[in-house]
């Protein structure tokens, strides 16, 4: 099979080194975005090319990428774009820069050929009022995020006071611009693996999902989530779980005390162990600078496998 590896990736240039090399297989095409907003020089570009040398290795048009920003929903539908334009491919999985594989490149073949036809996306209930509020509301500046947009501590409770005002005026006035379009709201990660028949579609229909999450925020947790739920064909062909749950096989652990996905430990191996045995194919996030000995133990396990 034909894989596309989508990655999204800010300034985790040691990260992306390691990833770029578990992903070098044959048949394996890898699309590299970096945020516009980091300084990527020729010498670095270099080195991850020098990383692939069995894969096709591609470096996508570089945009600014905000948080939660509406510029990521641009960015997702921009690699889905440029990657099928160079495929079509079997699959396209997006990753993050602080991604890695928890089996081989053979194992996630075989399970993708086996699993024809099925699309791997997250879905959670939504049980906080917060998660309605992202679409419901007319956000001004929805690039802008009060969590990780901006660092200064002033500027982040002024847009936290606008974002509290703007939903205050929403509820007076009884406003929701999401009822309005007739959806069903979905809601789960923004990293998936999709198959050409699903990104095809999707691309179809681009214009107008951008105009239902046009002034919505952190809206990537949503936007092709709503999207395949709302389609009754889409719907029909995605991956269940034993337990009868749809999900995008991605290991991820969140800290709650940061509100952010846990960076693993070593101390974490036996766990990521034990996620591998349940199905699992990706997992975030490593961080080399914290801790490079689970990044080497966790690719050592792949590598026993070809």
């Amino acid at each position: 099979m034909k894989h596309a590896y989508l990655i999204m990736a800010a300034n985790e240039f040691e990260e992306l080194l390691v990833l770029l090399k578990a992903l070098d297989y044959e048949d394996n095409a890898i699309f590299l975005h970096i945020d516009k907003k980091a300084a990527l020089s020729s010498l670095q570009l270099k080195r991850f090319k020098q990383q692939v040398s069995k894969a096709d290795f591609y470096l996508a048009p570089r945009k600014k990428v905000s948080w939660g920003g509406r510029d990521m929903l641009e960015c997702e539908f921009s690699l889905f774009s440029f990657a099928r334009s160079v495929g079509p491919f079997d699959y396209y999985h997006l990753l993050s820069g602080k991604d890695l594989p928890l089996l081989s490149h053979k194992r996630i073949d075989e399970f993708f050929e086996k699993n024809k036809g099925k699309e791997f996306v997250e879905y959670k209930p939504i049980k906080e009022q917060e998660v309605w509020q992202r679409v419901q509301v007319w956000h001004a500046f929805p690039n802008v995020s009060a969590y990780r947009s901006v660092k200064s501590a002033p500027l982040k409770l002024m847009i936290r006071a606008y974002r509290k005002l703007e939903r205050t005026l929403a509820k007076a006035l009884k406003l929701d611009f999401f009822k309005n379009t007739g959806l069903k709201l979905g809601f789960g990660s923004q990293w998936l693996s999709l198959d050409d028949f699903a990104v095809e579609r999707i691309l179809k229909k681009e214009k107008s999902i951008m105009k239902v999450f046009k002034h919505a925020i952190v809206a990537d947790e949503l936007f092709l989530q709503t999207f395949i739920l709302n389609d009754e064909v889409l719907k029909k062909r995605l991956y269940l779980d034993e337990k009868g749950r749809p999900g995008n096989l991605r290991f991820i652990k969140i800290d709650e005390r940061k509100s952010s996905p846990r960076v693993w430990k070593i101390s974490d191996l036996k766990t990521l162990e034990k996620a591998r045995n349940e199905g699992y194919l990706f997992s975030r996030k490593f961080d080399v600078a914290e801790d490079d000995e689970i990044v080497s133990s966790v690719l050592k396990m792949t590598a026993e496998e070809e």
